[in-house]
């Protein structure tokens, strides 16, 4: 297990626990097999819940590992039906055949309700948190940034016409079924990454402060958000993902999320 934890990172958590190496890492593996994840992603847990930085040893971290340190986030747990199982088990969860939604039990009725039907709502349950989160961190960024720049009228000034149009149509849909909940209150909350990537670009000037220590500058973030988009729509329209896209989804707002703790500092 030497091998598998960062030892300058070890000895940050030893000084910030006032624990000694040895037990932190015999610790590490009992919790890790408690929780059933690499004592990798325990490790990375443990580091983050004492808020010593572990970026760089994130990045280099398996999808798999990745996909255990969110389940130890608690982030699959809010949407999951089973808890406390991460990632790397999914193969062993799609072998149940009911899907637990609150106090309903969903058994397969073929051929209209198919079990792979279940097997799919069972992984994009996993996923929806991750990009419930990353789609709202994203839009909770744009705003603040935009409207300490340009004021609370923003959006008007600020946001492409054919941005600005698909938002206004989404609401005004939303108005005409006034019997359900609105998605939020302010524009913002009725764009998709498609829109935030013009955003973004159209206030390059804006954002590029924000990520010019990143590769790529802006280009860090837009990019990314361009090789979700399928894998978000796919998400939010309940089409069924494939392991690579899964794999990449998580990996790409994980590095956002870890990146999260430097923009809060940046703004003001």
């Amino acid at each position: 297990m030497a091998n598998r934890l960062d030892p300058n990172l070890l000895k940050k958590l030893s000084k910030r626990t006032g624990k000694a190496e040895k037990y932190l890492r015999e610790q590490i593996a009992k919790r890790a097999s408690r929780h059933r994840v690499s004592s990798e992603a325990y490790f990375v847990h443990w580091l983050t819940s004492k808020k010593i930085g572990a970026a760089k040893f994130r990045r280099e971290l398996s999808p798999q590992i990745q996909g255990e340190i969110l389940s130890l986030s608690g982030m699959s747990q809010s949407a999951a039906p089973t808890r406390n199982v991460s990632l790397r088990n999914r193969s062993a969860k799609l072998k149940i055949k009911v899907l637990t939604v609150r106090a309903l039990q969903i058994s397969p009725k073929a051929p209209l309700l198919s079990l792979k039907n279940i097997k799919d709502a069972k992984e994009n349950a996993e996923l929806y948190p991750t990009l419930f989160l990353f789609e709202n961190s994203l839009r909770e960024f744009i705003g603040r940034v935009l409207s300490q720049a340009h004021g609370s009228k923003w959006w008007k000034s600020k946001v492409a016409t054919d941005v600005q149009k698909s938002v206004k149509d989404r609401m005004r849909t939303e108005k005409l079924n006034s019997w359900h909940g609105t998605r939020g209150a302010t524009e913002i909350y009725y764009t998709d990454f498609s829109d935030l990537i013009k955003i973004f670009n159209r206030n390059a000037a804006d954002f590029n402060p924000f990520f010019r220590n990143l590769p790529g500058g802006l280009s860090w973030i837009t990019q990314k958000l361009k090789e979700l988009v399928y894998s978000r729509n796919n998400i939010a329209h309940s089409a069924p993902l494939k392991k690579r896209d899964i794999d990449r989804f998580v990996i790409y707002f994980q590095d956002w999320y870890s990146q999260l703790d430097q923009l809060n500092t940046q703004i003001k």
